[in-house]
């Protein structure tokens, strides 16, 4: 056993990690486990709690229906951003052919949807769609291989074709399937002759069970054990059932658990928008910590930023600014938040940016909060010292405080370029406007695929894109001459532009 220097686990105490590889534990038949510690599970807990605070319906892992059909809707129609497993463009586009009724359909497509299965899934499309007829290389097969129209696509189904047809053995069949799984070709041999010898004995003809080897040869390539792809297609109907049902709860908990992840959030925010739900930006009256709704009847409800997504602004931060507003209310001035928080445990960088992305906005100017930043900082630390030694009477209260801060009227506004850079900057994603509205109308006439649209597009297809440049890094070829690689950016995301050399020069 090897001891990690690094981290320790719960409790303090030395974990142990083994040195052994797998195949070694194999043949010391000790069991290998691999946990998956999955962030879509702390999605889910986290949707079923808003919608449990919210609509009064508790569900959880355990309880929510497999068997709903607005959930198959909305996989056969593609909705499937934030969907577990399945919001990649490739899995999307078979799922709206497939049109899925059932967790058995969903459960074949996690499985098929690998390298080298891919082949089969448009003949399993057609089969459950009636298009195409299901054949069976013998009768026995029928029970089977039913569910997935013909086509082996489960390790556990070699196993019952060998138990059924040659007479194996569960633990037998077992070990059929790793030689199987594993391609180890003298093991593989040997368990041709066993079963063509033991399919023959049960009636099977030669050719029949040489054939059936063939095809268990071929599925080699991407055997898939049905245990894992129904797992995974649990969560998959779990979390498109939540999606489909509480879309305001669900897509608040999936932006609270990836807010690190500013691709997948404005992604995210881009989604909510399109199912009609309004993004507003972190507000210290408003916000929480994380992602929350706000109730608007009656309107849509609307997804509130929470402020630990703000850059530079830690969870200790916020904690202060919550715990002052749970106590006594929003915050009318900066004075008064100067007043009621210790800025001391925000700090000059965190309580600037929430200025700059318009946290503050009910407050005051952005601008005129921003000059006077380091006199809040200086107020609240001595207004909270004195409060500390119990000298609070030579600060006069509340008023001492409000004589040091008044804002400027004659600051000015910050031009909405600056505050959308801003917004971009420290939240990693445009959540009040984007810099390319003002030209949509024009660019609608024009655009053939935006930037999430670009990763289904046929190789090869011409499309024509629109965005703003926001990154350039010219690049010189091997023979001196100059190209260059450009970022741009629409309202769905980044994608990036090779500029050849020809074109590089006239543009």
């Amino acid at each position: 056993l090897h001891r990690p220097t690094k981290g320790t686990q719960e409790g303090g105490s030395i974990g142990a990690v083994t040195q052994f590889e797998m195949q070694v534990l194999d043949m010391l038949g000790l069991l290998k486990i691999d946990f998956l510690g999955l962030s879509t599970l702390t999605v889910m807990e986290r949707a079923c709690e808003l919608i449990r605070q919210r609509q009064g319906v508790v569900l959880d892992i355990h309880t929510i229906p497999l068997d709903d059909t607005a959930t198959f809707d909305l996989l056969g129609r593609g909705d499937v951003l934030g969907v577990f497993q399945v919001e990649g463009a490739g899995m999307r586009r078979h799922l709206m052919e497939m049109k899925p009724s059932t967790l058995a359909h969903v459960t074949a497509m996690v499985a098929l949807y690998r390298p080298g299965p891919m082949e089969f899934i448009p003949a399993y499309i057609r089969r459950m769609h009636g298009q195409e007829a299901v054949h069976y290389r013998h009768p026995g097969l029928q029970p089977i291989l039913e569910e997935t129209y013909g086509i082996t696509v489960y390790q556990e189904q070699i196993m019952y074709t060998a138990m059924n047809l040659a007479g194996y053995t569960a633990a037998e069949a077992d070990n059929l399937r790793k030689s199987v799984a594993k391609k180890k070709a003298e093991a593989l041999h040997q368990e041709r002759d066993k079963f063509v010898r033991g399919a023959v004995g049960q009636g099977v003809p030669q050719g029949t069970a040489d054939a059936i080897f063939d095809d268990w040869e071929a599925f080699a390539r991407y055997g898939f054990p049905k245990g894992h792809a129904a797992d995974y297609a649990v969560i998959c109907v779990e979390t498109a059932y939540l999606k489909a049902h509480f879309p305001a709860e669900y897509m608040t908990a999936l932006m609270s658990v990836f807010c690190d992840d500013t691709d997948k959030v404005a992604l995210y925010i881009a989604d909510s928008r399109r199912a009609g739900f309004d993004v507003l930006g972190p507000d210290v009256n408003a916000s929480r910590l994380d992602f929350s709704i706000e109730d608007r009847a009656p309107a849509k409800p609307a997804i509130r930023y929470g402020l630990a997504a703000i850059k530079n602004v830690g969870a200790a931060a916020v904690e202060s600014i919550l715990q002052a507003r749970q106590a006594e209310g929003p915050f009318g001035s900066v004075a008064e938040l100067a007043r009621r928080v210790d800025l001391r445990h925000v700090g000059k960088r965190a309580l600037e940016s929430l200025v700059r992305v318009g946290a503050l906005d009910s407050l005051g100017e952005r601008t005129a909060i921003l000059e006077v930043v380091d006199r809040m900082m200086a107020v609240s630390a001595a207004y909270f010292r004195a409060r500390d030694v119990g000298q609070l009477t030579l600060f006069g209260g509340a008023t001492g405080v409000a004589e040091h801060l008044e804002l400027s009227p004659t600051s000015g506004t910050v031009a909405r370029r600056e505050q959308l850079t801003w917004e971009k900057e420290l939240l990693g994603a445009y959540v009040s406007d984007h810099p390319l509205t003002p030209y949509m109308p024009e660019l609608r006439e024009l655009v053939s695929h935006y930037s999430a649209e670009l990763r289904e597009a046929e190789q090869g297809t011409a499309v024509t894109v629109a965005g703003e440049v926001s990154r350039i890094r010219a690049f010189q070829t091997r023979t001196g001459r100059e190209m260059a690689f450009i970022t741009l950016e629409d309202l769905q995301g980044l994608f990036d532009i090779v500029v050849f050399t020809r074109t590089w020069q006239k543009v």
